[in-house]
């Protein structure tokens, strides 16, 4: 479980630049057997900027891992 920030100085950065940035978060991974691995890891990201329209979004990744 994890979070991050960014927050620079507002004046530093340009029109179109992002002001802020939040992440957060959860990792999970499995030892299926010694040569098998199940990861699962959902993020949720929050940028704000000067100018444009804030974004939020949900990130979703998977991993297999097979060692040999």
């Amino acid at each position: 479980i994890g979070y991050g920030i960014d927050d620079p100085v507002d004046g530093d950065m340009g029109p179109l630049s992002p002001i802020r940035n939040e992440t957060y978060y959860v990792t999970t991974i499995w030892d299926v057997t010694k040569g098998f691995r199940v990861g699962f890891q959902v993020s949720y990201l929050k940028t704000a900027y000067a100018v444009l329209k804030d974004a939020d979004g949900f990130i979703f990744q998977t991993q297999f891992m097979w060692k040999f």
